[in-house]
Formats: C-alpha cells, structure tokens, sequence
C-alpha cells in the first residue's frame, strides 16, 4: 500500500508513521519528519518574502534586532520592511541595521526613499542614534503606508520606548510590490559583505493591496534567497512561512 498527498509549507516538521497489521499483531514504525523546502527565486542582496500585485497601499511587521557576530573587517545587513522594488525602481523603506565596523558591532534604526532624489538623494537616512537608540534584543515595528502621494513611513521600539514618523509627499511608485527583508546594501554602488545576523524572526507581516488586507500568504508571494554575485553561493535563506502567513525566519549563510 501508498499514502501520497501534495505537500504545503504549513506541513513542514509534520511526523508520519505506518502501521503494519497481520494475523499474528502489528507494528509501528519510527516516525519519519517531513521537511518541506522553500522554493526560492534568487537576489545578489535581498532574502525573505515578497509580495505582488497592484496597488499596495499599507505593509508592517516586527522583529528583534540580531546580535550581529563580528571578526575582522566591515560587513553589514538592514532589517526591513517595504513596499516596492520586487520588480520596480524605487523602494519605500524602513528598518534597522545590524553592522560591523571594522570589527566593532554597530545597530541602528532608518528610513529610505529609494529612487527619490528629494529625500537625501534617494538614499538611506539615518536616525539620531542618541535619541533613537538601537540594540541587539530590543523588539521592533515598522509600517510604510500611502495616501494619494502622502507616503507615512513609522518605526517603533518597544524595548527602548520610543517611536519615529515621516510624511513624505512622493508620487513616483507603483506600490507593485510588499517586501519583508533582510539585505545587504550597496556602498558606493558595490554590493557589501553581508554580515552575520544569525537569524531573524519576522512576525505580524500583514500588507493592504487594493483595499484589501491579508498576511504574506493572502496574496501572490516570492519566497528570496540571498546569493553571492556570481551565484554560486547561498548568503541568507528564509524559513517556510508559519501556518498563518504572518512569521518567518531569516537564516545568515555566508557574507559573500
């Protein structure tokens, strides 16, 4: 006899075992775990979750900062979430960061208009790390969200108390896309070393498109995995999606 069924993520870690019965008694066997994989497309510097369709309007979700392992020399990874850059050009961000300089760990919290050269260039803008402290273990929200051309990009930390928000007028998006990411950024257009994060955890991942609003799992989503520039090397992998489309882990595999 054959038992077949069509595997899910939600199956994954699921035991199974078979029963063998006869005229003399029966058997048991030990139990086997099912390990379902992630199909994953590739990035140079982005793993996690993203999802598609148009338009998105709201994304959140939490995570604990990483205790980032340092050796020698600068690696870095930012912790975010997002709404475009899947598949257009500019990304609406915020996060935290988890770097080594020179050795030394160093965590801090931003927000980036990617793409929109009247926010610092498009670049990523830093928060006071004096008043918007960052460390390893402290828990954190984040949302980006638009209105018309009104984008609100709001980061919280609970563990430190405190929270920040922006409004930024910007009508240049798709809002094609919802991420949930952990990445390692260019430096003067060169991609960095991604550093050694461990693992994180992010929870409550929920997203708005079209005036609808779901988990990471209620619409069309990609699975990322993190590659070396060459592709020959697996950076960072994210974990399968918990059963109810809200959690997942974000695993470092290497730094280039």
């Amino acid at each position: 006899d054959s038992y077949s069924f069509t595997a899910a993520t939600s199956d994954d870690g699921n035991e199974y075992e078979a029963v063998f019965t006869n005229s003399v008694g029966s058997a048991t066997t030990s139990a086997a775990t099912l390990t379902v994989d992630v199909a994953s497309v590739q990035s140079t510097n982005w793993s996690g979750y993203a999802d598609t369709g148009s338009p998105f309007t709201t994304v959140s979700g939490d995570w604990t900062v990483p205790t980032v392992t340092c050796s020698s020399g600068t690696t870095y990874s930012a912790q975010w979430i997002g709404i475009d850059g899947y598949s257009s050009a500019t990304v609406e961000q915020d996060g935290t960061e988890a770097d080594c300089d020179d050795g030394e760990a160093s965590y801090g919290a931003w927000y980036e208009m990617y793409g929109d050269d009247a926010v610092n260039d498009g670049d990523e803008v830093a928060l006071s790390s004096s008043k918007y402290p960052v460390s390893p273990g402290n828990s954190m929200s984040a949302s980006v969200s638009v209105s018309g051309d009104t984008w609100t990009l709001e980061i919280a930390d609970a563990t430190n108390d405190w929270s920040y928000s922006v409004n930024i007028t910007f009508s240049g998006a798709d809002e094609s896309s919802a991420e949930w990411i952990v990445e390692r950024p260019e430096v003067g257009s060169r991609l960095t070393n991604l550093a050694d994060f461990g693992t994180v955890t992010m929870t409550d991942a929920a997203a708005t498109l079209d005036g609808t609003s779901g988990t990471i799992s209620a619409f069309s989503y990609e699975a990322i995995e993190m590659v070396s520039n060459n592709g020959d090397d697996t950076l960072a992998v994210p974990g399968a999606l918990s059963d109810s489309g809200t959690e997942f882990t974000d695993t470092w595999e290497a730094s280039s």
